[in-house]
């Protein structure tokens, strides 16, 4: 990446995290909202599976399901979307006036970028006769010139062209770089039709920038989860290992591949093993049993029913699970049992926490959450983390209920002792860089300017953060 994208990124990311605009997690809502406002003019009722590869074709964004879950959660919310199991109704009314009519602007880019081509081409050819300059040569120029020069030139735009002379001295030994500087100079003083083009044209770059540069400002994006353990909750582990419908399953196995990229430590603890143990006995023997429309762990029973999984490969499954778990980099640990900072801990306070908010079927369930927590607890020494990366050891689980209660328990210690997956893998997703999509660059800068539209006084707090 160049510097000055990156000074670019950094910039618009980190003014946007002193205003409290925007976390990096929304640049991409936008892009999912219009995917599904697409999306309604065919079906008002979709599943995460329909909008991933929506957004893919549309725009060429790969989002993992994960990070997908957190912003249609988002849209919920907002009364964009109300969900019915496990389906999305789209609120079509809603989105409606959200429509930013892409088509139309993206005709509009790519037919301003040609402009600029050709003026510069035409100006080339005006001035200096340069018949070897081909219009082609212009807009390749053009386009390497917004990512090296645009915040120089908005600045200018919203400020004084006078300066220009000093922006842009006489390269003569540089025929290209010289042409540019006299066509940039031409454009901001004498076309304001052409300034326009230009304007948009940067702006749209700077967002583009900003998108795919993944430079995101929290001051531990750049470090690595080397020194974090996380341990996954027992749901969590039946979406890794296919044990739920194949969404589930992809969801699981897009999480983990976060995780490891990101260097992360994956471990559950043995009664953490020994509950999973549990539960596939459980459905083994459901599955023995036949058609029960009230099963134990359902969506588990159900999804092997449909895949027509046999009790007798299930239990072959079982005795083999520490194997699959460390094929997988999942390590097996025992959890320290007693800590010199429990005495600072109400067990039967944490069990009433947790007894209150989710809603137990069993007690072992029970014992397992409150064991987990405490586990986690003593890792970290009673110590107050404040940041992800830091925090030694985390719980993952997909229980928003046991999150709660934990957070609600625990809630001097920082980062909590425990995490929702869903947002776990967004957080890894947020420090990777993402792939540019495989579509026309200026169709990506045109749909980034339309759908992150932004007030001048924005843009003019991004170039000054820029200067600095």
């Amino acid at each position: 990446m160049s510097y000055t994208k990156l000074l670019v990124s950094l910039a618009i990311l980190e003014v946007d995290s002193e205003q409290g605009e925007r976390e990096p997690i929304d640049y991409f809502v936008p892009f999912v909202k219009e995917c599904l406002r697409i999306r309604s003019e065919e079906i008002l009722d979709v599943s995460i599976d329909d909008v991933e590869p929506k957004m893919e074709e549309e725009f060429g964004l790969e989002i993992p399901l994960p990070v997908l879950k957190i912003i249609l959660k988002r849209l919920t919310r907002d009364d964009f979307l109300e969900i019915k199991h496990g389906v999305y109704k789209i609120n079509k009314e809603k989105l409606k006036g959200t429509g930013k009519y892409l088509e139309k602007s993206r005709a509009e880019f790519e037919r301003e970028f040609n402009a600029l081509g050709r003026k510069f081409f035409n100006f080339v050819y005006e001035q200096f006769k340069d018949e070897a300059f081909s219009e082609e040569v212009a807009k390749k120029l053009l386009f390497n010139y917004l990512n090296s020069k645009g915040p120089e030139v908005l600045k200018l735009i919203f400020g004084n062209p006078e300066d220009l002379p000093n922006i842009f001295p006489n390269l003569k030994k540089r025929r290209n770089a010289y042409y540019l500087g006299r066509f940039i100079n031409y454009i901001l003083r004498n076309d304001s039709i052409g300034t326009d083009y230009l304007e948009r044209l940067i702006k749209g770059n700077m967002l583009y920038s900003a998108l795919f540069a993944n430079q995101f400002l929290d001051r531990d994006i750049s470090t690595k989860f080397n020194n974090l353990h996380i341990y996954l909750d027992t749901p969590v582990l039946l979406k890794i290992l296919g044990y739920k419908d194949k969404t589930q399953e992809k969801f699981g196995m897009q999480l983990i591949e976060l995780l490891k990229k990101e260097k992360a430590k994956l471990a559950i603890f043995s009664h953490t093993l020994r509950e999973l143990e549990r539960v596939l006995k459980a459905v083994a023997l459901e599955l023995k049993k036949g058609d029960n429309p009230y099963p134990f762990n359902g969506d588990v029973t159900r999804s092997l029913r449909k895949r027509k999984y046999s009790p007798q490969r299930l239990e072959k499954d079982i005795a083999l699970l520490e194997d699959t778990l460390a094929r997988l980099g999942i390590k097996i640990i025992e959890a320290p049992t007693y800590g010199k900072y429990d005495l600072n801990i109400d067990e039967s306070k944490l069990e009433e926490t947790l007894m209150d908010s989710v809603n137990y079927r069993n007690k072992e369930a029970l014992k397992h959450d409150i064991l987990s927590l405490l586990a986690i607890y003593r890792l970290r020494k009673e110590e107050k983390m404040i940041s992800i990366e830091r925090s030694k050891a985390i719980f993952l689980t997909d229980n928003i209920k046991v999150f709660e209660a934990s957070k609600k328990f625990f809630k001097n210690l920082g980062i909590p002792l425990c995490i929702l997956d869903d947002a776990m893998a967004t957080i890894a997703w947020i420090k990777q860089p993402l792939k540019a999509p495989e579509l026309p660059k200026i169709r990506v800068i045109a749909d980034c300017y339309q759908l992150l539209t932004l007030p001048d006084d924005l843009w003019i707090s991004y170039l000054n953060k820029i200067d600095e």
